[in-house]
């Protein structure tokens, strides 16, 4: 099994895991990858009223597909891909 490939995305001077993987869900779209990142991002983007903290939060998260918990970045590629295929499809 190959092993998950994570970058660190930046928000406020703090930094959240996430990783890119190939687009199996619109294979009819021209974005061949999408970006998964960890809930504690979404957590700061957005305020407890549901609303974006700021212009920035919301351009961050334009840039994501989904938000997983941060113990799904240490699966395998394999993994990380079924377990997205099974909750994000």
């Amino acid at each position: 099994m190959s092993k998950l490939e994570t970058f660190e995305m930046e928000y406020k001077g703090r930094k959240y895991l996430a990783t890119e993987v190939e687009n199996i869900f619109d294979p009819d779209s021209c974005e061949e990858n999408v970006i998964f990142a960890s809930t504690r991002l979404s957590d700061e983007l957005i305020d407890e009223h549901g609303d974006y903290r700021d212009d920035s939060a919301e351009s961050v998260d334009n840039d994501i597909y989904a938000y997983v918990d941060d113990e799904y970045f240490s699966l395998s590629k394999e993994e990380f891909i079924k377990y997205i295929s099974e909750n994000f499809n």
